[in-house]
C-alpha cells in the first residue's frame, strides 16, 4: 500500500515537472516565433496605409496630405506594445485597431480618418491661428470659436502643424479677410471611415492557427527530447 502511494506520488510530481516545463517552453517558444512574425505583420498594416492613402490626388499645398503621417504611423507601429506579460508563463497579445492604437499628436489625424468626416472643412496653418490669436481685436465669440478647433499638433512646434476649421461656423470669409489669403480645403471632407487596420488584423487572423501551431508543436518537440 505504501509502494503505490510512493510510486502514484512519484508520477504525480513528474507530471507536473514536465508541465512546467512545457509552460516554459510555450512562454520561450512564443515570444521567439512573435519575433520572427510581428515585422510581418506591421508591413501589412504599413502596406494598407499606403495602398488606401498614399495613392490619393491631393493638392500639393494640403498640411493633410498622408505622406506627412507616414513615418509618425510607422514609428508607432514599431514600437507598439504587442506583447503585454500577465503572470509568469502567462502573455496576452494586442493588435492595433481604433480601440488599443494610441493616437498622441499628430496621429490624431489618422483616428479622425478611421471615424470619417461629415461637412466641409478647411485648413488652418498653426501659424496663421497663432497670429489670429495673438490680435486684440477680434471678438470674444470670434476667440472663443477659434480655441474650440480641433488641431492635428506636434509635442514641438511643428510647420506642418494645423487646425481643421468646419465651414458651417461661418467664419472662414471673415478669417481669410484678416489673413488675407485664401484657406486650403481639407481634403477628407465628407469622406467614409477609413478602415486602416483592416489588412493588419485579418493577416493575423489568417495565421494565427498556423503559427500558435507551430509553437505547440516546437515546444512538444523540444519537450520530448528531454530524459526525465
Amino acid at each position: 500500500m505504501v509502494a503505490k502511494k510512493t510510486m502514484s506520488s512519484f508520477k504525480s510530481k513528474k507530471q507536473e515537472s514536465i508541465n512546467k516545463d512545457l509552460e516554459r517552453l510555450l512562454f520561450t517558444n512564443t515570444l521567439t516565433e512573435l519575433s520572427y512574425f510581428l515585422p510581418k505583420l506591421i508591413d501589412k498594416y504599413v502596406d494598407s496605409f499606403s495602398d488606401l492613402l498614399l495613392n490619393l490626388n491631393i493638392e500639393n499645398d494640403s498640411l493633410a496630405k498622408p505622406e506627412y503621417f507616414f513615418d509618425l504611423y510607422k514609428d508607432a507601429l514599431e514600437t507598439f506594445e504587442y506583447v503585454k506579460p500577465v503572470s509568469n508563463f502567462e502573455l496576452k497579445i494586442l493588435l492595433p485597431d481604433t480601440d488599443t492604437f494610441e493616437f498622441k499628436n499628430r496621429l490624431g489625424f489618422l483616428q479622425l480618418l478611421t471615424y470619417g468626416f461629415v461637412g466641409s472643412y478647411l485648413e488652418l496653418p498653426k501659424r496663421d491661428y497663432d497670429l489670429l490669436m495673438a490680435r486684440g481685436d477680434l471678438s470674444k465669440q470670434l476667440m472663443t470659436v477659434l480655441s474650440d478647433l480641433p488641431g492635428i499638433l506636434d509635442e514641438e512646434e511643428n510647420d506642418l502643424d494645423f487646425y481643421l476649421l468646419d465651414v458651417s461656423l461661418n467664419i472662414h470669409n471673415i478669417l481669410q479677410k484678416i489673413l488675407d489669403k485664401k484657406l486650403v480645403a481639407f481634403p477628407f471632407s465628407n469622406t467614409a471611415p477609413i478602415e486602416l487596420f483592416d489588412d493588419g488584423i485579418q493577416y493575423f487572423n489568417t495565421n494565427k492557427k498556423m503559427l500558435f501551431d507551430n509553437i505547440l508543436s516546437k515546444s512538444i518537440n523540444m519537450l520530448k527530447r528531454r530524459a526525465y
